[in-house]
């Protein structure tokens, strides 16, 4: 079993699509659990999760997701906004690692700022596999792709100073709103993690138009690109 997950519907609409034999059946009476659907995709069993936006929602359907389904891998899936200015919109970014950046309590004196309780780096590692397999696809699909450390926090990046200070502390090159998170539930239950990330704006003062206008273009990127990654595990 694979798990997709995805935080909006603009992220989830066109993967959806291309399911077979999608099972509607609610997990429970929550809103948020009822968001799991299980299905085959590219011939493999998979389970495709709308998380909602945030940390909270993506964690709570990151756990749902494991103990329901069991599946092997979970892949995080959508728009991030990029950081440094070799990394431009319509890019792929494959997470190599995963960070917490508004997670702090370094106070304590022995935690680093991003690092969580009961992990010994702030850095969550991505499956090697998954990570691998992306970039022979996106290679074979002309789509120009980074390997490097997703950062994860609960704001939308607007504010380019901010970016350039995520960049220097934790050598990001790209922020959104889940997928560390998503990592860190996955990390704990033993499940590999990996995430897909199109850059959809320059997380500076134009982002709000940039990423509303790259959601009619998101689709063509991202849909073939997962179908062949998911093919391939």
């Amino acid at each position: 079993m694979i798990g997709i997950i995805c935080a909006m519907e603009e992220e989830i609409a066109g993967i959806k699509s291309e399911f077979d034999s999608l099972d509607e059946k609610p997990v429970s009476g929550n809103v948020i659990l009822d968001r799991l659907k299980k299905g085959k995709f590219c011939g493999k069993k998979c389970v495709l999760g709308l998380s909602g936006v945030g940390k909270v929602y993506a964690a709570i359907c990151t756990q749902t997701m494991i103990l329901k389904y069991h599946p092997r891998y979970i892949i995080n899936v959508g728009m991030a906004g990029g950081i440094g200015e070799e990394i431009n919109i319509y890019d792929l970014v494959i997470a190599k690692n995963v960070v917490q950046y508004d997670y702090d309590i370094s106070t304590f004196g022995d935690k680093k700022i991003g690092q969580i309780s009961g992990f010994d780096n702030r850095e969550i590692p991505c499956s090697n596999s998954i990570i691998k397999i992306a970039e022979k696809v996106s290679k074979s699909l002309n789509i120009k792709s980074h390997v490097g450390n997703v950062l994860t926090g609960d704001s939308f990046l607007s504010d380019s100073i901010k970016a350039k200070e995520l960049k220097n502390e934790f050598n990001g090159v790209a922020c959104e709103m889940e997928c560390a998170s998503i990592g860190q539930v996955c990390q704990i239950n033993k499940v590999e993690f990996g995430a897909l990330k199109v850059i959809s704006d320059k997380a500076d003062t134009k982002s709000v138009v940039d990423f509303q206008k790259f959601h009619v273009e998101y689709p063509q990127i991202i849909n073939k690109l997962v179908a062949k990654i998911i093919s391939e595990l």
